[in-house]
């Protein structure tokens, strides 16, 4: 009976479907520690979670890269504290895991210096899904808003940027590993 048990739990964990959900919850656990770590700096929106995302959506596909973007939002929140921006946290690092997740199928064959400047760009991208909600209050209120936080996007940007390019060859290949 017991030999049964432990022959049924081996095979579940060599499966694709459970190695890469233990991946993503790994990374999602990286992506929300990393991000309230980085909150005690006071560096305006510099923190490892887009980069993050990004090699989620990009080594494991889209619906992982969307899974860790909402356990970011949510996990990370709940020390940072939750309002109605979660949401568009949400929705924001979820366009960006679906827009790097076409990277997929030629990431291997990218270098560096194309996703770093990837992820530079997901900082605006996500910069203008977080700031959309103030569209209601009409365009020219938004572009208002919008331009006032382009300071804070660029610092997205950048840090994005230095996150990847630190984080992508470490993590990728620890990825490539368990994948194995």
């Amino acid at each position: 009976m017991m030999q049964a048990v432990s022959s049924g739990f081996q095979r579940i964990a060599a499966s694709p479907l459970m190695r890469d959900i233990c991946i993503a919850i790994s990374l999602s656990a990286l992506s929300i520690f990393g991000r309230i770590l980085t909150n005690q700096f006071h560096m305006p929106n510099i923190q490892p979670s887009t980069a993050i995302i990004m090699i989620a959506s990009i080594t494991l596909g889209m619906r992982y890269g969307i899974a860790v973007a909402v356990a970011t939002a949510l996990g990370s929140n709940i020390a940072l504290g939750h309002g109605p921006w979660t949401m568009w946290q949400i929705c924001a690092w979820g366009s960006v895991a679906i827009a790097v997740s076409f990277l997929k199928p030629v990431y291997k064959k990218l270098p560096i210096y194309v996703l770093v400047g990837c992820a530079a760009l997901t900082g605006y991208l996500y910069g203008f899904i977080v700031s959309s909600p103030v569209w209601a209050a009409g365009p020219q209120a938004f572009w208002l808003y919008y331009q006032a936080g382009l300071l804070f996007d660029t610092f997205h940007a950048v840090g994005n940027a230095a996150f990847m390019g630190m984080l992508a060859p470490i993590l990728l290949r620890a990825v490539h590993k368990v994948k194995l």
